[in-house]
This record gives C-alpha cells, structure tokens and sequence, in this order.
C-alpha cells in the first residue's frame, strides 16, 4: 500500500504468484504464438519487446489483484505499480499482469508505463431463444484455475 504525507492510504494492491496456484504452460504452442514469437525475436534487437514463453516452458507471472487507489491521486498507484514491477523482477517472473476493464481508471495510470497489452473478448451465445442479459462481470484469477 501506499500512505500520504497524512499516513492516508491512497493505493493498495495485492500480488498473486500464479505459480502456486497452477502450472501454466503452452502444450502445444499455438501457430500465431509462433509466428508473433519469430517477429518479436526479430525486433528485440532493435526495442524491448514482451517476451514469449516455449512450448512447454511454464509461465511465470504475479498477478495484479484487489487494486484500489484515490483517484485525486493518481501517481501513488503509479509509485505503487513501479514497486511491484521491480518485486517481479526480483523474484525472476516473466509478466506482471492485471485483468481489467476497459473503462476501469488504473488504466490510464498503466498506460504511463508503456505496457503490453492485449485485449480479450467474451462473447455468448444462447445455445435455445433469445441471449440473457448480461451484466458486466469481471474475472478473478480463480476463475481461471480450472
């Protein structure tokens, strides 16, 4: 967490390491992955680029949790997103990722980082009649682990 000069608390976050959850890996490694994988490789000799796990090399990422700041305060979530970063670094894990909304506030304090980032869709179809109506949701990590 972060604190003010006043001991306020302006941001807050956990880590998860998804290592103790699960063993994430690719076993087969899709063609695209492939492909991106090849075209990164290419250009990381000229920029930084996210790095892409082998087949069969598990996935080391702390995940970005239960996030919280002031929104007045918008640079003490950055402070607290560079610290955890280096705690990733540390600890030698490849990603530090955090799944959100695309109208949720933390990212446009990500953004100042210079991220990777990808974007992922949910569609639905009823299987008989009409779609439900949903109402947004949000994935946890836990929902991931089968």
């Amino acid at each position: 967490m972060v604190r003010d000069k006043n001991n306020k608390i302006t941001a807050c976050a956990g880590l998860w390491n998804i290592l103790k959850l699960a063993n994430l890996y690719y076993a087969r490694e899709p063609t695209v992955m492939k492909i991106m994988k090849s075209v990164f490789g290419a250009l990381s000799h000229i920029t930084k680029v996210p790095k892409f796990p082998a087949e069969g090399e598990h996935i080391r990422f702390l995940y970005f949790v239960d996030y919280a700041f002031d929104k007045a305060q918008p640079d003490a979530m950055l402070a607290l997103l560079k610290y955890l970063n280096n705690i990733s670094i540390d600890m030698r894990q490849d990603y530090l990722m955090a799944i959100t909304d695309p109208e949720d506030e933390l990212l446009a304090v990500m953004k100042k980082l210079k991220p990777h980032t990808e974007i992922w869709n949910v569609f639905a179809k009823s299987f008989e009649g009409n779609l439900p109506a949903f109402s947004p949701f949000y994935v946890d990590i836990r929902d991931m682990i089968p």
